[in-house]
């Protein structure tokens, strides 16, 4: 029988513990995992915090997730999983706005009357197309500015970007904001309720060591 094929993983963040993991199961690999830190998880590993474990920086799942919630079955880890209604808003003049439901959105004041309308619309398009393909080479500032209009920009959009992105927001893909909306606004229960996020009792630290 041939030895088998040595494997070198540079890197303990989830996507390379997967790829050993799965190397692993294969008899004809030999796997090395090396990671410069002294914790697995990349940067959803965790520190501890009264009794539990918090990550360094904010994760949660989604219920489009399909494939680290696949993972999480096979480690046996689902019992550990909680799905909570996600709780989402828009400070604005001295007051914050829910953003949660299409009804919000309705109640938006700050952003005109056609603004929403065009806004509601505009994510219900994003959210339905099913490829990124087109959009990678277009601005997300740009396209949005186009379907949304001056005051969804200014009350929502561009805050947003410029507060994610500072002075690159006019230089983000259009394709990179057009998952992070189809994501979220498919990541909903049966029958189109609230958005539902997943965490984990004991912080993503969990799966990492049941890795």
């Amino acid at each position: 029988m041939p030895a088998p094929k040595k494997i070198l993983i540079i890197g303990g963040g989830f996507t390379g513990l997967t790829a050993a993991w799965r190397l692993s199961e294969d008899r004809n690999f030999s796997v090395t995992l090396i990671e410069s830190s002294d914790q697995l998880g990349g940067l959803a590993a965790g520190f501890p915090l009264l009794g539990t474990s918090l990550e360094k920086t904010y994760h949660h799942l989604f219920l489009t997730d399909t494939c680290i919630l696949k993972l999480v079955e096979e480690l046996g880890l689902t019992g550990q999983l909680l799905w909570c209604e996600s709780s989402v808003g828009i400070y604005r003049g001295g007051r914050v706005y829910p953003f949660m439901e299409p009804a919000d959105l309705l109640r938006f004041r700050p952003c005109s009357l056609w603004g929403r309308l065009r806004m509601g619309f505009t994510a219900l398009y994003l959210k339905h197309r099913t490829s990124w393909r087109g959009l990678a080479g277009q601005r997300a500032h740009e396209w949005m500015a186009r379907a949304c209009g001056g005051s969804a920009m200014e009350t929502v959009w561009t805050p947003l970007l410029k507060g994610k992105f500072d002075r690159h927001y006019n230089s983000v893909s259009m394709a990179w904001l057009w998952a992070r909306i189809h994501i979220r606004a498919n990541s909903r229960g049966p029958g189109g309720g609230r958005e539902k996020l997943g965490y984990f009792r004991g912080g993503f630290n969990v799966i990492t060591s049941g890795a």
